[in-house]
């Protein structure tokens, strides 16, 4: 009796040695992150972008909010890495992430951070008052896409 195609791959996948991942390599990309970062939400170049558990990083630092970067907080935020609250949502996550990307694009250029954050808490004020039209195209501007 002549098994089927189907069957024949059935019985070569269910005998066939069980193949394992190479030591070190985690399962899910998830499982890399460090505490507080809960996810990656986007690259720039070298820089990431986390999402960030709120009351896990105001434990580190008392004073923080909704987002942070590596030139204000290099005591606890990575190199290259922006963090974003978890708690902040939607417009208001745009917003921040408008507002950290570009304060932190100003410092890396020698901005010092009281004028750099003003001139991106203004930036941030326009695209509010404005109910956010244009925001998006700010933010591939920013990221450089």
């Amino acid at each position: 009796m002549r098994l089927s195609l189907a069957t024949r791959r059935w019985l070569a996948r269910l005998t066939a040695p069980r193949r394992r991942k190479p030591a070190g390599k985690k399962r899910h990309a998830a499982a890399a992150l460090k505490a507080p970062r809960l996810r990656l939400l986007g690259t720039r170049g070298k820089l990431r972008i986390y999402e960030v558990d709120s009351s896990a990083t105001r434990k580190l630092y008392g004073d923080w909010t909704m987002g942070g970067h590596d030139l204000v907080y290099a005591e606890f935020v990575g190199k290259n890495e922006v963090w974003i609250a978890d708690e902040v949502k939607g417009f208001e996550r745009k917003l921040t992430t408008l507002h950290e990307l570009n304060e932190r694009r100003l410092m890396a250029h020698g901005m010092d951070y009281d004028t750099a954050h003003d001139k991106s808490t203004a930036l941030e004020q326009r695209y509010r008052k404005a109910n956010g039209r244009g925001l998006d195209e700010a933010l591939r501007k920013e990221c450089g896409q």
